[in-house]
């Protein structure tokens, strides 16, 4: 009796398989990160390099004491410590294949084996956890041949728990050995690196996690869009366990359905296509403000997180540079052959210097969007920028030209030498009101007389030429790159600079190489910034046309860059010097004019009577 009563309550506490599901209780489930975990150090992806030397390690019996395994979540850290566990208690061991079916390897597997200790250093700090692991090393193997201490975020021991455990490490009594896994590998003290081999368990790369979770899908008899597999590999970064959990959650949102496309997943991880990236990023270099607006219009409604869009968009800039400037861009790309055309296509249309300075800018943006509590304004206003951006000058460039003016100026020389910076700037003109009615017409400055010493000389001021500010521009006279045709050329230049200064604020640093009929052919040092610039179509267009109608008849200007020779000649040096006595002349005149606008009384006359400004003249202007 008493016997019936022991079995039927035995059968009552186990049931049989099945029996849950008949009672109507749901079975338990068992995520796909731990379904799947890799039983063999073979079938742990992406870190060839760390189970190949375990394997031959276990083969050649030449298995180290302590070992230490570093690297990001989820790429196996823990698995492969287990699995070396199993290896070196194997019935049939040690071998770099467990059988998985004696009872050493159950029991690991299962989390019970006597002989294999997992610690998770983040809960055994002090030192004297450790001091209850130096005891329990003295004694032999209770089942196994090894006894194995995994512990788990080693970093997370105290100082004092390392030093206490230094002379165990660096001598264990026989058959035991320590496996430490981490993901801050800089936290742990040098003299506990020195005792262990490290092994540096690298991010899986996307196309294997993509391979991966298509694998995984077909065991699971679900269908998912390789796209959206692959949305998951970037926003699992690398990590297995976060795909697998991605994954998880993805296929319990479309349960039932039979195939899971790419905007589905987009939709369940809240994250943009790369379709979007794409959009956004063509608007921004077709400067299409309007477009890009709206794209980030339809990411905001659809709930979309910028921040994490945001990530997203500046490496999307990044594979756009890099697409730019490599020859072969596809291995250091996450790309299909299809994305890597496209993405060539778009940063071919724009300026080289423009990806890296558009990628600078959003770095500090991505940051504050980060951290802000309104980060669609910023995103916004981050592409209008984007939009309206010019094309920076290097800094580097500005530094050496600063240092050429300062090594001129300090030796007394205005030689123009390669490379100094521009020398014209529309500041001529400014507080007059143009048309205002009591103006004087203010004589031009005096221009440079020719030079027949040596270029380096300094060039004297001839006579000035008055002309009405009504009368038409007197045309330069051509000839072929004399001191009367450069001259000739910064008196029309000036005055395109007056009226455009937009269109000629590149153009003014240019050497005029000749001036033949109606043609004048401007220089520039090879591989320079000003060279790109002036070669742009649509501003030689505009320069072109100012050009003309400041001297009243059709000109046409050539760009073509200086050859070594060329630069060296007087005629350039003399243009350089042109340049270097107007840019002076401009410094001082708008520095007097300025003065002349704060200047107390001009202050009184403007807000006590209400007068207004009509023009203001310099010393400059009268000499």
């Amino acid at each position: 009796m008493t016997q019936s009563k022991t079995k039927s309550a035995k059968s009552k506490a186990k049931p049989a398989p099945g029996a849950a599901e008949e009672a109507g209780r749901p079975r338990s489930y068992l995520v796909l990160a731990r379904r799947y975990r890799p039983m063999q150090l073979g079938e742990v992806i992406g870190q060839e390099h760390v189970t190949r030397t375990l394997q031959n390690a276990i083969a050649a019996g030449r298995v180290h004491h302590a070992y230490l395994f570093s690297g990001c979540r989820g790429v196996g850290k823990t698995t492969v410590a287990r699995i070396m566990a199993k290896a070196l208690n194997c019935d049939e061991g040690p071998t770099a294949t467990p059988c998985d079916r004696c009872p050493s390897c159950e029991e690991i597997r299962e989390g019970r084996a006597v002989d294999v200790f997992e610690i998770d250093g983040a809960s055994h700090t002090g030192v004297d956890d450790v001091r209850e692991l130096r005891e329990s090393v003295r004694y032999l193997p209770t089942r196994g041949r090894h006894k194995i201490y995994i512990i788990d975020e080693v970093h997370m021991l105290s100082t004092s728990a390392f030093n206490a455990l230094l002379k165990t490490l660096e001598e264990p009594p026989p058959r035991v050995v320590f496996i430490f896994a981490t993901t801050e590998p800089h936290r742990i003290p040098a003299t506990i690196l020195s005792r262990c081999q490290r092994f540096d368990f690298k991010r899986v790369p996307a196309p294997v996690l993509v391979e991966h979770l298509q694998d995984l899908c077909t065991r699971e008899s679900m269908q998912v869009a390789r796209a959206g597999l692959s949305l998951i590999a970037r926003a699992a970064e690398g990590s297995v366990r976060d795909a697998l959990s991605l994954l998880d959650q993805v296929i319990a949102y479309h349960a039932g359905e039979d195939e899971i496309s790419a905007d589905k997943v987009a939709e369940v991880l809240g994250v943009a296509d790369r379709r979007v990236l794409f959009e956004l990023s063509g608007a921004i270099l077709a400067r299409d403000a309007g477009a890009a607006l709206q794209v980030i219009d339809r990411l905001f409604e659809s709930g979309h997180d910028l921040a994490h869009f945001a990530q997203a968009f500046l490496s999307h800039l990044r594979d756009l540079t890099v697409a730019r400037t490599c020859d072969d861009p596809g291995p250091l790309l996450d790309a299909t052959e299809a994305e890597l055309a496209e993405l060539q296509q778009q940063a071919a249309g724009d300026e080289p210097a423009l990806l890296p300075q558009h990628f600078d800018h959003f770095a500090r943006v991505t940051e504050e969007i980060a951290r802000s509590s309104f980060p669609r304004l910023l995103l916004e206003m981050a592409a209008i920028e984007m939009v309206n951006a010019e094309p920076l000058l290097p800094l580097g460039d500005l530094l050496q030209r600063l240092e050429l003016l300062e090594s001129r100026l300090g030796g007394g020389s205005v030689g123009g030498g390669v490379g100094s910076p521009p020398s014209f700037s529309p500041s001529r003109g400014r507080g007059r009101q143009q048309g205002q009615p009591g103006r004087r017409a203010a004589p031009p400055r005096g221009q440079p007389a020719r030079q027949e010493a040596a270029p380096a000389q300094q060039a004297a001021p001839a006579e000035p030429e008055p002309r009405a500010a009504a009368s038409p521009p007197r045309s330069p006279a051509p000839s072929g790159g004399n001191g009367r045709s450069m001259e000739s050329w910064q008196a029309l230049l000036e005055r395109v600079m007056e009226r455009e200064p937009v269109a000629a604020s590149a153009f003014a640093a240019g050497r005029m190489v000749s001036w033949s009929g109606d043609t004048v052919v401007l220089g520039y040092p090879e591989g320079s910034f000003e060279l790109q610039w002036a070669r742009d179509q649509k501003k030689l267009e505009a320069f072109t046309a100012a050009c003309s109608q400041q001297a009243g008849r059709p000109l046409s200007v050539e760009i073509r860059a200086l050859s070594p020779d060329e630069q060296a000649t007087p005629e350039v040096m003399q243009a350089s010097a042109f340049q270097e006595q107007a840019r002076k002349r401009d410094e001082t005149a708008r520095t007097l004019r300025e003065e002349a606008e704060g200047h107390p009384i001009t202050r009184i006359f403007v807000e006590t009577f209400g007068a207004k400004i009509n023009g203001i003249t310099t010393e400059a202007d009268e000499s």
